[in-house]
């Protein structure tokens, strides 16, 4: 399941069940399936990852941190296209 929130200029999708260290490239893999999913940078720490992604060309960094994992969308178009296809993302994550 997938949770969306909106914060000051960003918009996050929390991914629900896939909440841990583990669940991240579950995630990544999920997204290249379904989507034309580009990895950019990532930083993999002791207790959290970044990873900067581009999806459908479009920029996004996965996160994941002790509270979860979660993708943020980095402008305004990334923010259009996550808000038009959360449908159709949400079916993937069932």
């Amino acid at each position: 399941m997938i949770t969306t929130r909106n914060t000051d200029d960003n918009f996050i999708v929390d991914f629900d069940t896939l909440e841990g260290w583990d669940d991240y490239e579950k995630i990544i893999e999920i997204l290249k399936r379904s989507y034309d999913v580009k990895i950019i940078n990532k930083i993999d720490g002791p207790e959290s990852r970044l990873w900067d992604i581009q999806l459908d060309g479009l920029s996004y960094t996965l996160h994941n941190n002790p509270y979860g994992n979660y993708l943020k969308a980095k402008n305004i178009k990334s923010i259009e296209y996550l808000k038009d296809t959360l449908g159709h993302i949400q079916i993937h994550f069932l």
